[in-house]
């Protein structure tokens, strides 16, 4: 089976209460995320790196750090887009982390696999349910971080469509 089935079994499983309840506080501990966003992308990139360099629970300090900064990300594309436009909304969302982060600690590369990584966990957790995150315990977080795009498209599909055919078939 490959690793891929592998994080969807572990997704669609339950898993016991007793097993997830202090990832799950964790999930929901990370949930203020301000509308504005002035120092906020440093401050959650900052988080990032502050969790990847810690021993205990990094890993699970470190993607709920990707869907906080990736949260962000989206909370300011949104508001920027009802304005701009899609394509001009991205731009200046870039823009405005580049510039908040990048004269401090971050190349371009670094930066933009940053946000990409963290578009990814976002878009992930976000549509099959936050709280799945904290029922990860054996897929390597170094694997869902470099999932492509198709790859996460066949992941949200095989999750949500279980759900999906009970609902339809009410």
């Amino acid at each position: 089976m490959t690793i891929l089935k592998k994080l969807i079994n572990e997704l669609l499983t339950d898993i016991p209460v007793f097993t997830i309840r202090e990832n799950l506080k964790k999930v929901n501990d990370n949930e203020a995320v301000p509308e504005e966003p002035g120092s906020i992308f440093l401050q959650l990139s900052d988080k990032i790196d502050n969790a990847k360099t810690e021993n205990k629970d990094a890993s699970w300090d470190f993607i709920y750090s990707y869907f906080d900064f990736g949260k962000a990300i989206f909370k300011w594309y949104k508001k920027l887009k009802l304005i701009y436009g899609k394509d001009e909304a991205w731009t200046l969302v870039n823009s405005e982390v580049r510039e908040e982060i990048h004269k401090i600690k971050c190349f371009n590369d670094a930066l933009w696999k940053r946000i990409k990584r963290s578009w990814k966990i976002y878009r992930i957790f976000n549509t099959i349910s936050k709280e799945k995150m904290a029922w990860i315990t054996l897929i390597p977080l170094s694997f869902i971080l470099n999932l492509i795009q198709d790859d996460i498209d066949y992941m949200i599909v095989k999750i949500l469509k279980p759900f999906w055919l009970k609902d339809l078939l009410r």
